[in-house]
This record gives structure tokens, sequence and C-alpha cells, in this order.
């Protein structure tokens, strides 16, 4: 199998990627790839090996583009300024990359068994955990009045994320209406959040 890092190749990744999570995860075959890419199934192979190869060339490239939370920063910083940038953070992913989000989401809440699982279950217990550390140092401060337990901010944390995939969705509307909703939902949440720690 070939190492792609070429334009036609990132394209072939990109249009993947859009048709993998409006479509589902579970109903794209190779041969719709290639359909959509304008690519031959032989090419695909060669590059890719399979479709799951080329799943994970999308999982590889995205989890390296993943912006994440410093966690120096919780020893360092206030904690309600913390959890602001988190979410930010959060929200700034979903932002920038709905697909790869949309596809980890459907992985996460469609299938008891994947190759990606793991992979998905690790990024999302990452965001809970640190999300757990920020809110218990405000705790320790006296900023905040008690924890919620991982379980409750893993159902927090999934939620926030489904609710501004669900924000970009109307594809008639414009981006700036879009980033527009999708921080109006997310102050919305983070709101919530911080009503029921204080």
């Amino acid at each position: 199998m070939h190492n792609p890092h070429h334009p036609t190749l990132d394209r072939i990744m990109e249009a993947a990627e859009e048709l993998l999570a409006k479509t589902g995860y579970g109903s794209v075959s190779v041969r719709d790839i290639c359909k959509i890419t304008g690519t031959n199934i032989s090419t695909l192979y060669y590059h890719f090996g399979s479709k799951e190869g080329l799943i994970r060339h999308i999982f590889k490239e995205r989890l390296n583009s993943l912006e994440e939370f410093p966690l120096w920063k919780i020893d360092k910083t206030d904690a309600e300024q913390n959890l602001h940038e988190f979410i930010h953070i959060v929200r700034l992913n979903v932002v920038k990359f709905p697909y790869f989000i949309s596809i980890c989401m459907q992985i996460l809440t469609v299938f008891s068994e994947n190759t990606f699982l793991n992979f998905v279950r690790q990024i999302r217990n990452s965001n809970v955990q640190t999300l757990y550390k920020i809110i218990q140092k405000g705790v320790d401060s006296g900023k905040f009045k008690a924890p919620l337990d991982s379980k409750a901010l893993e159902m927090w944390v999934t939620g926030y994320v489904l609710s501004l995939l669900e924000s970009q969705q109307n594809t008639e509307d414009t981006e700036l209406h879009q980033q527009k909703k999708g921080l109006e939902v997310s102050l919305m949440l983070e709101k919530n959040l911080i009503q029921s720690i204080k």
C-alpha cells in the first residue's frame, strides 16, 4: 500500500469523508467512494488498500489536526476560564471538521463493534477526563460547588457535540448564519453546564 500525500488523494479522502458523514458510515461502499471521486477501484485499493485503509488514513490525518486543551493550564489558570477555553476548543473542532466528527459520532452511537470504535472512545474519554479535571480543580478552589460524575460529563460532551453538528446541518443557511447558530447552541449548553456545577 502506498502512503499517500498527494492533492488527488487528499481530494479522495475529503470526498469520502463527506460521503461517509452524510450517507452513514455503514452504508457507503468502495464503489460509492469511487463514483463520487471519479476514481477507479484499483486506484483506491492501490493507495489505501481497502475502505478501512481509507478511513484509517482519514482518522490519522484528522487526529493530527484536532486541537486539544493544554493540560498544563489546569493548575495554572482559573477553572472557569479553562472551562470556557475547553468548550471553545471542542466547538472549534466541530466547526473545522464537521464530517469527521459526524463519522465519529455515528461510530460511537450506532455501532457496538467497529474497527474504529476504540479510537473514537479514546477521543471521547480524553475529552471527558480533561473536563472532569477542569471542574474538579474548580471544586478544589471553591469556584464550583460539586463535580459531575464522569458518566454525566460523557453524556454532556456527547450531547454538546451532537447539538453543534445539528446546528450546522441546514445547507440552505449561509456559513455565517450556521456559525451564529452554532455559537448560540454552544453558549446555551455551556451555561447549562456551569449552572449544574455552581
